[in-house]
């Protein structure tokens, strides 16, 4: 699933009709994999990691999601205002 949503993003950077609408479904498809994979935890018997891989505290997504998300959103609020005024510029 991860690796069909990345490439998805990478379609949707690299394709000729690229514009804001492009720059929104590559931040969104990568969004989704992170968003689900941050809900897992509220499924009843789940844990953030098996027990033979450490504890909860070991557990790397509490701390690499929001970095991740804000990184993508960031990225995403930065080429938007770069396409809006490439977009003035040419008028």
């Amino acid at each position: 699933m991860g690796l069909a949503l990345g490439l998805s993003s990478l379609y949707y950077l690299y394709r000729p009709q690229y514009n804001k609408d492009s720059v929104f479904t590559a931040a969104l498809l990568p969004s989704i994999y992170f968003v689900t994979q941050a809900s897992a935890i509220l499924y009843p018997g789940s844990a953030w990691i098996d027990p033979e891989f450490g504890t909860e505290a070991d557990a790397p997504q509490p701390k690499g999601i929001p970095v991740i998300l804000g990184v993508t959103w960031l990225g995403y609020w930065l080429e938007t205002r770069r396409l809006a005024g490439l977009k003035l510029s040419t008028n």
